[in-house]
């Protein structure tokens, strides 16, 4: 969960925006950004929170415990861990302790997707789905997280509004659901693709729920 970032600028020593502060350019706007740099949400860095966990505990509404220096002790969301790319919202000294996955969300049908170089590897992009499904087969709830295509784990609200009383088995309105994200994304120059490889993966995550 609290992995660094994988920007080859950062961990190369170049003395970029989050090495070296507001007058220093993050490289990969202009530079290599295809792999693991965001599509939307960055500003003045373009890094992503590299940890596929965090992205399957957002689907899961879990939370972080932490406890810090003076054993105090403290409860966020998983959606609050992280304030930038590969940044978590620790204090110096705060440790992270456990993380908890309420009920509700482990009766949920599950399911993670993820497009990465190699076995292995980090991912390029991913995305985990959890649904609240009725006997009739009909979507009561659903939470749709995406992983590196955004600084930090990314939740796609409005996939999720879209999901919402759909039948499982309406593969036509799921594979638009699974769109319905895209137009907040503005991607860079050459990691465009990011975005059909997302709604690609939840697409691919729905149609395994549903024959499950």
């Amino acid at each position: 969960l609290l992995q660094q970032k994988r920007c080859s600028f950062y961990r190369n020593g170049f003395n970029c925006y989050k090495r070296g502060g507001w007058a220093c350019p993050c490289y990969a706007v202009l530079g290599e950004h295809r792999f693991h740099h965001a599509a939307l949400g960055a500003h003045r860095c373009q890094a992503v929170t590299p940890s596929d966990l965090a992205t399957g505990l957002l689907a899961l509404d879990a939370d972080t415990h932490s406890s810090g220096p003076s054993l105090r002790r403290r409860e966020v969301s998983i959606g609050s861990l992280y304030r930038g790319p590969g940044e978590p919202a620790l204090a110096v000294g705060e440790l992270l302790t456990a993380v908890t996955v309420p009920a509700e969300a482990r009766r949920r049908r599950s399911a993670f997707e993820k497009l990465a170089k190699y076995a292995g590897d980090f991912a390029v992009c991913s995305a985990a789905v959890s649904l609240n499904i009725d006997d009739s087969g009909i979507i009561r709830d659903a939470r749709v997280a995406l992983g590196a295509v955004a600084p930090v784990p990314y939740r796609a609200t409005r996939t999720e509004q879209q999901l919402r009383g759909r039948h499982l088995n309406d593969t036509a309105h799921l594979d638009q659901a699974a769109e319905a994200w895209a137009r907040d994304a503005h991607p860079l120059t050459d990691n465009a693709w990011k975005i059909d490889a997302a709604c690609g993966l939840i697409r691919r995550a729905l149609h395994r729920l549903g024959n499950q």
